[in-house]
């Protein structure tokens, strides 16, 4: 649902088509369909009382919209999946800080993330944002863990815009201080 910009959809291009043809990659990127509802994930499991689990499942760069993933956990989500290829990082910093966005997930929904990182960090990370278990760069492996199924929802999952909203809210007041004081001092009040 969320397209990595340039690399697997232009942006803008419903409102002007001729920026697809302009920005082309000539290897069948940059022109990918967008998604439009989420879907969870569905596993037979005896673990869980009505044997199913749910899983949210996130594409690479859907890991980073804290909505996207509150609202799939409010759907029912028992846990968190994160598919990436990190490679095109190379050994930067991008692939940590992209892990680290699984990290807030975990914590704002009460969810455990179980990434899976071509090329880059695979992971496990419990409900409350503790890295577990990790694996290094370009390495050839696998983890097995135990994922802890959780029911509960937070306050944040159900209202995610709440610290946006906050923040525009506190800068335009703190904006409007400021200008009221430049007018207070230009007409000396």
């Amino acid at each position: 649902m969320k397209l990595v910009p340039f690399g697997e959809r232009v942006p803008f291009v419903d409102q002007l088509p001729f920026l697809g043809s302009l920005i082309k990659w000539g290897v069948g990127i940059s022109g990918w369909n967008i998604g439009r509802d989420t879907a969870l994930f569905k596993m037979s499991s005896p673990a869980k009382e009505n044997n199913t689990i749910m899983i949210n499942g996130l594409v690479c760069y859907e890991s980073i919209y804290p909505i996207l993933v509150a609202n799939s956990v409010a759907k029912g989500a028992d846990f968190i999946a994160v598919v990436t290829n990190d490679s095109w990082y190379g050994k930067l910093s991008g692939p940590y800080q992209h892990k680290d966005y699984a990290v807030l997930r975990a914590v704002e929904n009460r969810r455990a993330v179980v990434r899976a990182a071509n090329g880059g960090v695979s992971c496990f990370i419990n409900p409350l944002g503790v890295i577990e278990n990790e694996t290094e760069m370009f390495t050839k492996t696998f983890l097995v863990v135990n994922v802890p199924l959780q029911q509960e929802e937070t306050f944040y999952t159900h209202n995610p815009l709440i610290i946006p909203i906050f923040s525009v809210v506190f800068s335009v007041w703190i904006l409007g201080l400021f200008i009221l004081k430049k007018i207070k001092d230009k007409f000396n009040l």
